[in-house]
């Protein structure tokens, strides 16, 4: 059966509906910061600075003090015609731009004004949005699932998002939203990873969404799809700590999950190579004195010393002060023959060049 078209305010002040507009906008961040306006900033024909001016007016002490999408607001001059004058030129701006509508009582220097036009072009961008999730439903073969609008996916979500920004403790972007709805439709996440996954960047101390994305592809990527799949990896990360903290710890990684590649590093060093983990550490502490801690320098350090044929400590310091005393003797030769090479104290005279000198370099003309 068809849906009916989603209306913001279906009847009365505010109005019930499937989608409320109060959702999307006051709890959106409305007047904090108008994220929505600038997801949809094209569609209304706002540039950037027509933004910032909305923001400025959004912040008024009177807005603030009332319901954002009231009848009506007043401002008065009360003793400051400046403000008066300015205010009316910022609503004539919004007016032009469709967004507001507004009376100016110059005798009373008042100005009455609501943002009906704005509401209004929102309730339309919704009704379209609405309207080509309905024709991608229709267009869809009975295997295929119905479409979702973003909307009901951010409805159907909300406990989730605001555990988001309860866990964040900030409101979260339009974008960050669309990142949270994409874990869970593109990576087939449930509802618990993804408080896993916030509750793994917080504890991380890390909350940017670039990291928080990262972390979500990551398990994307090992398979993780439940709660239980997040459990088993931590329990298999916790065995891997065990195992290899203490190389983990001497590289500084220790406050991230290894990558695949890094996991096969840890067991081709003991299990193909045969290194113990004495050498191994010892190879770490040689790629802090070069300023590269990471596993690729101490692969690169260990597969040397495999071809060395170093298979004890005893063998990589052996060949660590070779190395090390033949840098020593190069150095003693080169200063040598730097200090041998034989040096000249004679001076040679230089000819003094009088008018005799210079005048062939005169051409005269023939008489």
């Amino acid at each position: 059966m068809k849906r009916p078209p989603v209306r913001a305010f279906p009847s009365g002040r505010h109005g019930g509906g499937s989608v409320d507009l109060a959702l999307a906008i006051l709890r959106r961040g409305f007047i904090a910061f108008p994220r929505l306006l600038i997801d949809w900033a094209n569609a209304l024909d706002l540039g950037y600075d027509d933004l910032g001016k909305l923001l400025v007016l959004l912040n008024e002490p009177e807005l603030q003090a009332q319901d954002p999408l009231g009848a009506d607001y007043c401002i008065r001059a009360e003793g400051n015609p400046d403000r008066y004058r300015k205010m009316r030129e910022r609503l004539m701006e919004f007016a032009d731009l469709g967004l507001v509508f507004y009376r100016d009582d110059p005798d009373r220097l008042e100005l009455t004004f609501n943002f009906r036009p704005l509401v209004d072009k929102l309730n339309q961008l919704l009704q379209q949005q609405e309207a080509v999730a309905e024709e991608a439903a229709a267009a869809t073969t009975p295997d295929e699932p119905p479409a979702t609008s973003f909307l009901d996916q951010m409805e159907r979500h909300k406990p989730l998002l605001r555990y988001a920004e309860q866990r964040l403790n900030r409101p979260l972007s339009d974008r960050e939203v669309r990142d949270i709805i994409d874990w869970i439709y593109t990576y087939g996440f449930d509802d618990r990873v993804v408080r896993a996954i916030l509750d793994e960047g917080v504890e991380r101390g890390i909350t940017r969404f670039s990291y928080l994305n990262q972390i979500a592809r990551q398990w994307h990527e090992k398979g993780i799809r439940t709660l239980e799949d997040a459990e088993a990896a931590e329990a298999r990360h916790q065995q891997l700590m065990v195992r290899w903290g203490r190389v983990i710890a001497r590289l500084g990684q220790q406050s991230r999950r290894l990558t695949p590649a890094e996991q096969e590093k840890l067991e081709k060093w003991t299990k193909e190579w045969n290194f113990p983990e004495e050498v191994i550490l010892r190879a770490c502490d040689e790629a802090i004195l070069n300023g590269r801690p990471t596993f690729a320098y101490v692969d690169g350090i260990l597969q040397r010393w495999l071809q060395e044929g170093v298979r004890t400590l005893a063998d990589a310091e052996r060949l660590l002060e070779e190395r090390r005393r033949a840098r020593e003797a190069a150095s003693r030769s080169g200063s040598r023959s730097t200090a041998a090479r034989p040096r000249s104290n004679v001076v040679r005279p230089v000819p003094r060049k009088d008018d005799a000198y210079y005048e062939q370099f005169i051409w005269k003309p023939k008489r």
